[in-house]
């Protein structure tokens, strides 16, 4: 969920800045583009390759190991990120 938080927050902050829509889910790419209207968001490269490995793990869980969902400080992480992420791009575009 902290993934997909992040993901629709990043594509909100691009369609207000008038960006097209596209359907991928790779938080990399999403904040390099977030990048180019706010250089800040550069703080949150570490968040994102987090998240989107989590997201791997969850979506696919063939090709990972599932059993780090277990750790609740994993789990508290990706959720501090996604709050933090989604409040930040909410004062952006509010501005």
């Amino acid at each position: 969920m902290s993934q997909q938080v992040v993901e629709k927050s990043l594509k909100a902050l691009l369609y207000f800045y008038g960006e097209e829509l596209k359907n991928i889910h790779d938080l990399d790419k999403l904040l390099k583009a977030a990048i180019e209207y706010h250089p800040d968001l550069e703080k949150y490269k570490k968040a994102t390759a987090r998240l989107s490995s989590y997201y791997l793990h969850t979506r696919y869980p063939d090709i990972g190991d599932i059993e780090i969902f277990n750790k609740r400080n994993l789990a508290e992480e990706a959720l501090r990120w996604a709050k933090e992420i989604f409040l930040i791009i909410e004062k952006k575009i509010g501005d």
